[in-house]
């Protein structure tokens, strides 16, 4: 097997899973995730739950709800209950190591020279 053939071979792979994501629920938990983080503290729901769970865990919370709501709502067989899974997951990953740090690097202010 050629250098060409694995780097092909893997790359086939990568459009097979990039093609099974379910983008529009990727991008709504970003988008809800977001929110949950920037919620302010004197919000009635975040002031009674806030004792039991911090807000950095409020993404994956809401992500698992709504991640079940999207599948009872569109009935997914087990194929598209696995793709969802790798959605939930890849959206997770996702705006944990991407959206919130282009978020921090954009709230920072600009060095002054």
């Amino acid at each position: 097997m050629t250098d060409f053939q694995l780097i092909e071979g893997v790359l086939s792979q990568l459009i097979v899973f990039v093609h099974h994501l379910h983008w529009s629920y990727i991008f709504t938990h970003m988008l809800l995730a977001y929110a949950s983080i920037d919620l302010e503290k004197s919000h009635s729901l975040v002031n009674r739950y806030y004792h039991y769970l911090r807000m950095e865990w409020w993404p994956l919370l809401f992500g698992i709800i709504y991640s079940l709501l999207y599948i009872f709502k569109y009935n997914f067989d087990f194929e598209h209950t696995f793709w969802q899974l790798q959605s939930f997951l890849f959206a997770l990953v996702f705006e944990a190591f991407i959206i919130e740090k282009m978020v921090i690097l954009l709230k920072k202010p600009p060095r002054k020279k």
